[in-house]
């Protein structure tokens, strides 16, 4: 019923779309209606929030002070707010002075998804930071060779586990929602970059702005859904460093039973090493974003090729001629 409120909403501005960026369209409301509803699903998953906030409280210690003070928090939600809003305020008043009024009628709901999935995206990316320095932290502490200390090296193994437990638990509340927040980023990506500019609609001597507005949008977009993947990746690579620098200071030490308990750590960490997956159907990490400009590319030669010959295109294909 959402999708069919929505397809009716956006009619008079589907009519100037061809049926490729219409099905692209439809695809994009079917998935965002989908997101919204996981995101109230993940209100429910009770014992996945609670396992979640006790692996982040038991390893709290993991993290300096200076990295929880209340003015740096705020600083740093604040200032993607700021950029955000910024870019989306000049590209609907460039929208408006040369559509009208009637822009901000066919897209006033974007406007809202837009700022829904960028604060969502970006509450995720704060939860995932949280998990990183507290990785980062445990790096700290076997880089200073705490894990030598009987005591520490019990504590240490704690943490790991605990770390381990936080990332499952993400894994579980935020798995769907994920693969639907990457198919929806993807897929406005695919409708913004187009080169089949209207120069009729927006006119010669607004097309730069034009194709401003556009790489913002797209950045807007983008850019958060980046972030939240490079830090998955980074929370990877942040263990795969503390794997190979207890493995190596184990090389050096001749007393057994410390050997035995090195080994024994080593075990619990390679064990319970963090792997971010979108609800088990892929992996998260670096692979992710190539994947999305694979789709992308593919996208833009379909484009090229079903629909290449529209009199107002600024870019045509030699299909055009032949």
């Amino acid at each position: 019923m959402g999708v069919m409120a929505s397809m009716d909403y956006y009619k008079d501005s589907f009519a100037k779309l061809n049926f490729v960026k219409i099905a692209v369209c439809i695809l994009a409301e079917w998935i965002w209606c989908a997101f919204n509803c996981r995101i109230i699903l993940e209100t429910s998953k009770v014992r996945s929030w609670r396992r979640l906030i006790e692996g982040l409280k038991g390893t709290s210690h993991l993290v300096p002070d200076e990295d929880i003070q209340s003015g740096k928090v705020l600083f740093k939600f604040l200032v993607p707010q700021i950029i955000f809003w910024a870019c989306t305020i000049y590209r609907n008043w460039f929208s408006v002075t040369v559509v009208g009024v009637i822009y901000l009628k066919w897209f006033s709901v974007n406007i809202f998804e837009s700022y829904l999935q960028f604060f969502y995206t970006l509450y995720i990316y704060t939860l995932l930071e949280m998990i990183r320095k507290r990785y980062e932290g445990l790096r700290r502490r076997c880089e200073h060779r705490f894990f030598q200390n009987g005591p520490h090296l019990a504590q240490l193994s704690r943490f790991a586990c605990s770390l381990n437990k936080a990332v499952d638990a993400f894994n579980d509340t935020f798995g769907y929602s994920l693969i639907l927040l990457i198919s929806f980023t993807t897929l406005q990506i695919l409708y913004y970059l187009d080169f089949n500019l209207q120069v009729e609609e927006y006119g010669d001597a607004n097309l730069i702005q034009m194709v401003v507005t556009q790489v913002l949008f797209i950045l807007q977009s983008f850019v958060p859904t980046l972030m939240m993947i490079l830090t998955c990746d980074n929370i990877v690579e942040e263990s795969r460093k503390i794997i190979f620098l207890v493995s190596h200071s184990s090389l050096g030490i001749v007393d057994c039973k410390m050997r035995q308990d090195l080994d024994r750590f080593l075990t619990i960490l390679t064990t319970n090493a963090p792997c971010f997956s979108a609800a088990g159907y892929f992996p998260i990490n670096r692979s992710t974003i190539f994947s999305i400009f694979g789709t992308v590319a593919t996208f833009l030669i379909v484009m090229l090729t079903l629909d290449p010959a529209q009199p107002d295109c600024i870019v045509k294909t030699n299909l055009t001629e032949t």
